[in-house]
């Protein structure tokens, strides 16, 4: 009976005993700073990146505003319809042979 009584008594302890349960583990903060920094990392270097296409690239308006040399001399020419004055500003002033590397840039410039 003693060991009926005894049985009894460490049952009733252990029911009134709080739980045993796991610990809470401590959540590393290193793991999410080090994410933190590689994602301003990349947002700095892309940034970075943009600003450099940006700036290498001329805009229309600095395009317009440079002196265009075949331009200028075209217009030096003259205005006579005399077969020897067209002669002589097609001989003297224009200059015909390199009139298609301008398509190569574009192509060029269009295939990127």
């Amino acid at each position: 009976m003693e060991d009926e009584k005894q049985t009894t008594e460490e049952s009733s302890k252990q029911d009134y005993t709080t739980p045993n349960y796991p610990e809470p583990e401590e959540k590393s903060t290193g793991a999410i700073i080090g994410a933190i920094i590689i994602v301003v990392l990349l947002i700095i270097g892309g940034l970075y990146f943009l600003g450099q296409r940006v700036t290498k690239e001329p805009t229309p308006k600095e395009i317009l505003s440079q002196p265009d040399t075949v331009t200028e001399t075209l217009k030096k020419q003259g205005s006579s319809d005399d077969i020897k004055s067209i002669e002589a500003d097609l001989g003297s002033s224009t200059d015909l042979k390199n009139l298609d590397v301008e398509l190569g840039n574009i192509d060029a410039e269009l295939n990127k």
